[in-house]
């Protein structure tokens, strides 16, 4: 039996942003993030070694702007 973890990516980064043990709380700064469409990627793993995968769009917007649509 494995222990369960969360493992989360942003973008295409090759290693996680977070590495946990579950169950597990997560905050991301977006004030260090670009501008623009950025994607996270949460790996959930089980007890049993199952894995589930959810990938979450978003966008940021940090700048003093402000957007009209």
């Amino acid at each position: 039996m494995e222990h369960p973890r969360v493992r989360i990516y942003l973008d295409d980064q090759p290693q996680p942003i977070i590495d946990q043990a579950r169950p597990t709380e997560a905050a991301l700064d977006t004030s260090t993030l670009d501008d623009g469409p950025h994607h996270r990627t949460s790996r959930l793993q089980g007890e049993y070694g199952h894995e589930g995968i959810l990938v979450m769009r978003f966008q940021i917007h940090n700048g003093p702007d402000i957007i009209v649509a």
